[in-house]
This record gives C-alpha cells, sequence and structure tokens, in this order.
C-alpha cells in the first residue's frame, strides 16, 4: 500500500493544555487500492471498555531506550527511560479510555502529549486482546531510531 492510499479524518475526543486525544478514522483508497486486488483494511477491536486505571498502568510502562552504537557497531547500551511523565498519564489514561469507548474498527486513537518543540505523538489500537501501541515523535524529535515500546 503506498502511503498516500492512506487518508485520515480526525475528530478532536479531548484538548487542554497538557495534550490532544483524537479519534483517526483510516481507509484504504487510489490507485493501489484499484489495481492490486483486495487489501486487508485496517481493522481494531472498537469499540472496547478499558479502566483508566488499567491503562494508566500500561502507558506507566512504556519505556524508551536508544540504544547507540560504537565504531565498532557494538551497542552502548543506555538504560530505558518512562516515555511519559505522570501528569502526561493522568491526562491521557481517561481521555484514551473514553476515545476507545466511541471508536469504531476502522479508527484508531491518536495522541499529543507537550509543547510543539517537546511532543511525543503516537497512535495506539485494539487488536483482539493485545493493545497496539505506535510512537511517532518523542520529545520533539521524529528520528525516534530504535525505540522499545
Amino acid at each position: 500500500m503506498c502511503s498516500s492510499d492512506l487518508f485520515s479524518d480526525q475528530t478532536l475526543v479531548k484538548d487542554s493544555q497538557d495534550g490532544s486525544v483524537y479519534l483517526q478514522r483510516l481507509s484504504n483508497r487510489g490507485t493501489t487500492a484499484r489495481y492490486s486486488g483486495p487489501l486487508k483494511a485496517f481493522q481494531a477491536s472498537h469499540p472496547v471498555t478499558l479502566a483508566p486505571e488499567s491503562l494508566a498502568k500500561a502507558l506507566a510502562g512504556l519505556q524508551v531506550g536508544i540504544l547507540p552504537a560504537d565504531q565498532t557497531g557494538r551497542s552502548a547500551g543506555i538504560k530505558p527511560t518512562p516515555l511519559l511523565t505522570p501528569r502526561e498519564i493522568a491526562f491521557l489514561a481517561p481521555a484514551i479510555a473514553g476515545a476507545l469507548q466511541q471508536a469504531t474498527s476502522d479508527q484508531r486513537v491518536k495522541f499529543q502529549v507537550g509543547p510543539d518543540t517537546d511532543r511525543t505523538e503516537g497512535t495506539l489500537y485494539v487488536d483482539g486482546t493485545a493493545l497496539r501501541i505506535a510512537l511517532g515523535r518523542y520529545h520533539g524529535s521524529a528520528q525516534i531510531g530504535r525505540a522499545h515500546v
């Protein structure tokens, strides 16, 4: 699928000084979809009810570890750090829980926290019993390197 084949429209769920949470509708369209035969469309297990407390625990467990290599290619190893601060988790957990209750099977949740110059953002959706999380930006950097999320 070409990146131009993925279109989204967003619906704001929660916006505050701490961040924003959106529902993002995804659909397959365009030349690739038209000529390459049937595509497996994005399908999430939504709507779903997750307790904000459980979601907060899951978010608190997310860590990012950037693993730079030395000149020989061996990892220098940096201790993983929490992806989100307690304040960000306190904002995101109830907002994401509410978004997941509203979401349909062709939507994912997009989140962003922090000021423009130091923003962390990503998307998530529920797939069966799994919570799938993708990190798009970590503290303002679109190139986050290797991330363990």
